[in-house]
């Protein structure tokens, strides 16, 4: 479903993994095969960057930034018409887990 256009190697298996788990547990859509889908939904990983946010006083990471954007399409595969053409960037602070 998506490409990636990073140097971060498998950024495009997390990506796709995590909307295919959105997509069916919001359940307004059906993830079907390619033969048998009415509109495709393809996207890019254009950028992906990590900011270290804060260290503990041994320099150790206790927080990050993640910074991802993509180029998400969705195709009315009938109709070979453009539904969705649209660029996203997210933002997602995490703190690093102790354990």
């Amino acid at each position: 479903m998506f490409t990636n256009a990073t140097t971060v190697p498998g950024l495009e298996q997390l990506i796709t993994s995590a909307v295919r788990t959105q997509l069916q547990q919001d359940g307004r859509v059906r993830l079907g095969t390619d033969a048998s889908s009415a509109t495709q939904l393809r996207g890019a990983v254009t950028r992906y960057g990590l900011a270290l946010l804060a260290t503990d006083p041994g320099d150790f990471a206790l927080e990050y930034r993640v910074e991802v954007e993509v180029h998400v399409t969705v195709e009315d595969l009938g109709q070979r018409q453009v539904l969705l053409d649209h660029r996203l960037a997210v933002n997602i602070d995490y703190v690093v887990s102790s354990q």
